[in-house]
């Protein structure tokens, strides 16, 4: 299993909603319709998070996302309800670094799958708007996963979670500039990569 549950020093976080911490207090406490409802709350954004940083290596994503909420589990009782970070930054920290612990595991032996996700279909989309939209998704999945490992999770966390660069920092163990370098690096190579279509974000 891996050993990425760490013990995070915060101080107060002035946004904690009051159901929210009461459900992290009783699934603290060990209460398993608690912990059940916390794995429901967060266990989708987890499972979105694990397969864009595990982009080529769609097999393992379920494995990953579950040892993910089981190192999340586990380490609630380090998890302070009123400090700096927000649960939901604290998942997605405890999330990227079983993530990359993964990756590291797997970095000899990679199979290099193609992650090309189901695009969903609508009423209204024509079947050329669909082979579009698939081949859109194709191209976008095949620039991520040519990203270099710490790059991916940056651009991640950052364009499709929402953190600061300083949560970022944090979830992958690194500084503040070498997450703003690793972002735009990434960003610069999916501009390259797919021309106009290129942009993963801003900010």
């Amino acid at each position: 299993m891996s050993s990425c549950v760490t013990t995070i020093v915060m101080t107060r976080h002035p946004t904690v909603d009051r159901a929210e911490a009461s459900l992290v207090e009783r699934a603290r406490a060990g209460d398993a319709a608690a912990r059940e409802a916390f794995v429901r709350m967060h266990a989708d954004e987890v499972h979105r998070a694990v397969a864009r940083i595990l982009i080529g290596h769609r097999d393992a994503w379920e494995d990953v996302a579950q040892d993910a909420m089981l190192n999340v589990l586990r380490g609630l009782a380090r998890f302070d309800p009123e400090g700096a970070a927000s649960v939901r930054t604290w998942v997605l920290t405890v999330t990227a670094r079983t993530a990359i612990d993964a990756l590291r595991r797997r970095a000899r032996h990679a199979t290099r799958i193609a992650a090309l996700g189901e695009v969903p279909r609508v009423e209204s989309d024509s079947p050329e708007a669909l082979t579009e939209k698939r081949q859109l998704a194709a191209r976008v999945a095949e620039a991520m996963r040519a990203l270099p490992d710490e790059q991916r999770v940056a651009l991640v966390l950052r364009a499709f979670h929402d953190l600061d660069y300083a949560e970022i920092a944090s979830a992958t163990e690194s500084s503040v500039a070498n997450v703003k370098s690793r972002i735009h690096r990434a960003r610069e190579a999916l501009a390259r990569a797919l021309g106009p279509e290129g942009s993963a974000g801003h900010g």
